[in-house]
């Protein structure tokens, strides 16, 4: 596993800047979400990216809703079958990568079934934002 170089700023081997995401869920369970630098620093070393940091901070919320999504497979599975961490922990390296591997496929089908469903309301969300000047 790699180190996790969570110290912000920008250092010999790495650049580190944190932001904050809002999650704000009714009563009718519809969610709404926005993120944004969590000091002007933060915004300051993201800016130092290339393309400001844009790709690189899709990427990194990519990469935590796919960990939470897994998160949520792995809580699923083991309600159903509570030997279930045992099983992978005492399992040979083949059989736990057969495990791994039918964890991904079911975190897929329903990341790709999320995308699909708020890909297009995202798309106007955000060329309206970049219209009134928001982005």
């Amino acid at each position: 596993m790699r180190p996790k170089p969570w110290k912000t700023g920008k250092h010999p081997n790495h650049t580190c800047f944190q932001i904050l995401v809002t999650i704000s869920l009714d009563a009718e369970e519809r969610l709404w979400t926005e993120h944004e630098f969590t000091t002007t620093e933060d915004q300051q070393l993201s800016m130092s990216l290339p393309n400001g940091g844009v790709p690189q901070i899709a990427l990194a919320l990519l990469t935590e809703a796919a960990r939470r999504e897994m998160f949520c497979s792995v809580l699923a599975r083991l309600s159903a079958d509570p030997p279930f961490l045992d099983t992978w922990m005492t399992s040979s390296d083949e059989e736990k990568r057969a495990i791994e591997v039918e964890l991904a496929n079911v975190a897929i089908s329903v990341m790709n079934r999320s995308m699909t469903r708020l890909a297009l309301p995202t798309a106007g969300d955000i060329l309206g934002m970049m219209a009134r000047g928001k982005v």
